[in-house]
């Protein structure tokens, strides 16, 4: 079981520096991100810099307790892996109402950044089985990172010293 239980903890860890990773990534490339492009779709523009500013405040605070364990921390997670899911059920309805939109907005940020487009790839993904496959993934992975996050709950909540000193059972 402990095997499992560090395997779990560097999964979290990687799911959450990803994260990170990718908040970045989008907020640097802000309106050539496909997000981006989902929101402004959908007509929604406005709402996308409030997800994201969202996304990366809770991020950042995962990653910071991920390495400092602590019961505050761990509701801090618990919050942005659901916000994460949340955000990601929220792009999907969107994209699956503004279909044609959104997949005109994906080609022309992937034509703005200089990057080639498969049309057939795109008509595959930008498809209602494409999205789904698409949320289904997302899911798994939110799904996969709040079991690893309960896996190591006790990291956040250590168990209290009994008499001798030790951690309890």
């Amino acid at each position: 079981m402990p095997y499992l239980r560090k395997i779990s903890f560097w999964y979290l860890t990687m799911f959450v520096l990803f994260s990170v990773g990718k908040d970045f990534q989008v907020a640097l490339t802000f309106t050539r991100s496909t997000d981006h492009a989902v929101f402004h779709a959908a007509g929604v523009g406005s709402a996308f810099p409030a997800c994201l500013a969202a996304s990366l405040v809770l991020d950042l605070a995962a990653s910071y307790y991920v390495f400092r364990p602590k019961p505050f921390g761990f509701w801090v997670l618990l919050l942005a892996l659901a916000f994460a899911a949340i955000y990601n059920l929220v792009a999907f309805d969107l994209a699956s109402d503004h279909l044609e939109a959104t997949k005109a907005a994906y080609v022309a940020s992937r034509e703005l950044r200089g990057l080639p487009t498969n049309h057939e790839m795109v008509n595959k993904v930008f498809s209602p089985e494409g999205l789904r496959a698409t949320l289904g993934m997302a899911l798994f992975f939110a799904l996969s990172s709040l079991g690893a996050l309960a896996a190591n709950r006790w990291r956040f909540f250590p168990p209290a010293l009994n008499h001798h000193g030790v951690g309890g059972a």
